[in-house]
């Protein structure tokens, strides 16, 4: 084979596998991406959960609204959705979702003064396939 034949076949070849290429490494930043807003949403979750005790600790209850936190006013992550599901003397359950999963995704926090576990996290409903990336325009 001449060596000019032998250029086009490697140059082929490679025309041929950089899709693979180039999906494998687009797959390994949407999971990077992934991770990263879960981790968000995590620690927005922990952040108002620490918020809300110091509410309770003031007033007697928790807080049901994120605008009722007052001096420990509460700003989430961008793209994080945070909102209070329940809210009373004893029991405090919030929920969170990034802009970038499908809206049924989400992570929950609890915390319950009459559970030995006072404080619970569940992300069970996250997957890579609860992973919706927004494309840029």
């Amino acid at each position: 084979m001449s060596p000019n034949a032998r250029r086009v076949v490697i140059a082929g070849v490679a025309l041929a596998l950089a899709p693979f290429v180039i999906r494998a490494g687009n797959r390994s930043l949407r999971n990077n991406a992934w991770q990263a807003q879960l981790t968000a949403i995590k620690s927005d979750l922990r952040n108002l959960a620490d918020a809300e005790e110091a509410y309770r600790t003031r007033t007697g209850s928790y807080a049901p609204s994120l605008s009722l936190l007052g001096d420990s006013a509460f700003t989430g992550s961008t793209g994080v959705r945070l909102e209070i599901v329940t809210a009373t003397d004893r029991r405090f359950e919030a929920a969170g979702t990034h802009k970038a999963f499908a809206p049924d995704a989400r992570c929950t926090i609890t915390l319950d003064q009459a559970s030995s576990e006072s404080r619970t996290m569940d992300c069970r409903r996250f997957t890579t396939w609860a992973y919706r990336p927004r494309l840029a325009h």
